[in-house]
């Protein structure tokens, strides 16, 4: 998936697939131009238009892929940074997904499998997806607007400087739209200290952790030998010791991090024995949040 938005690439695939889309000729002209988007719609009408004339086809397009054509269309608005027109296609497209959808949805496992993970990408960009007896609605489930251009700018970071931790962050999206929240959970956990042994540095007692003591700026050569002597084992209870004894030091943004890798620990696969935590859709979406937000903050850091 090169160089594109993952949950958009995602959500254009889903809608490819048959029957999704009213296969006739103006129907994704109809959708763009009622975004505003029709220079995008003459750029790419050849991906469009499966000329379908009067009840029969009349010489099929060989271009025609949906997928294609929303892919460039969702990739030009990135590259613009036009979030607002982003949402609007968004919004226009889960309005109309074919009524044929909703009444194939309890007959047929595919169809119910595409709708289910359609609903989790549409969660992700911040709306719900709400399928009704004969049509769908959407619905914003928060007012970030900027989430998309934000995570699009963090995924070429990773994508050209970090391929092994875009490839996790690639397979936490990938968890939670499949319904694995435990392993979406997990990997986010991968994903975030992955990117921070980025810039752990070069010392001999260095982890993970020094590299977010590094990004906050909240450490100079004096106590950073105060993390050293509780990094030594990595052991998460005397960093929660250290934490505690330095609630009031110089260790806010550091401590406030530690303290989402021990949850995303917790509920993942490297929780404490004898604890079971099964995350929700809920648990997994607030911490693939929580995750994408802190990789944002380093991005705008360090790019």
């Amino acid at each position: 998936m090169e160089e594109r938005e993952i949950i958009l690439a995602k959500m254009c695939a889903i809608l490819d697939k048959p029957y999704f889309i009213i296969k006739e000729n103006g129907q994704i002209k109809k959708y763009l131009r009622c975004c505003g988007l029709g220079n995008l719609y003459n750029n790419y009408s050849r991906y469009f238009e499966p000329y379908w004339y009067n009840g029969t086809w009349q010489n099929p397009n060989e271009e025609y892929s949906i997928f294609v054509g929303l892919d460039n269309v969702f990739a030009e608005l990135l590259k613009s940074n036009d979030t607002k027109k982003i949402s609007l296609l968004i919004v226009e497209l889960g309005e109309n997904i074919s009524p044929y959808i909703a009444t194939r949805y309890f007959e047929d496992d595919r169809y119910k499998k595409y709708v289910d993970e359609l609903v989790n990408l549409y969660q992700l960009l911040g709306f719900d997806l709400i399928m009704k007896e004969d049509h769908f609605d959407v619905m914003p489930l928060t007012g970030n607007s900027e989430k998309v251009a934000d995570v699009y700018g963090l995924e070429q970071w990773l994508l050209n400087n970090y391929s092994e931790i875009y490839d996790s962050y690639e397979g936490a999206i990938d968890s939670f739209v499949s319904g694995n929240f435990g392993t979406c959970i997990e990997a986010c956990r991968t994903t975030l200290t992955g990117l921070f042994s980025k810039y752990k540095g070069p010392d001999s007692f260095a982890k993970w952790f020094r590299g977010t003591a590094d990004i906050a700026d909240e450490h100079n050569g004096t106590n950073m030998q105060d993390i050293k002597n509780h990094l030594d084992a990595l052991g998460k209870k005397e960093l929660s010791d250290f934490f505690e004894e330095n609630a009031t030091g110089s260790y806010k943004k550091t401590r406030a991090i530690y303290s989402i890798y021990s949850m995303l620990s917790d509920y993942g696969t490297h929780r404490q024995e004898g604890t079971v935590e099964t995350p929700s859709k809920e648990d997994a979406l607030m911490m693939l949040r929580m995750t994408e937000d802190i990789m944002v903050w380093i991005f705008q850091k360090k790019r």
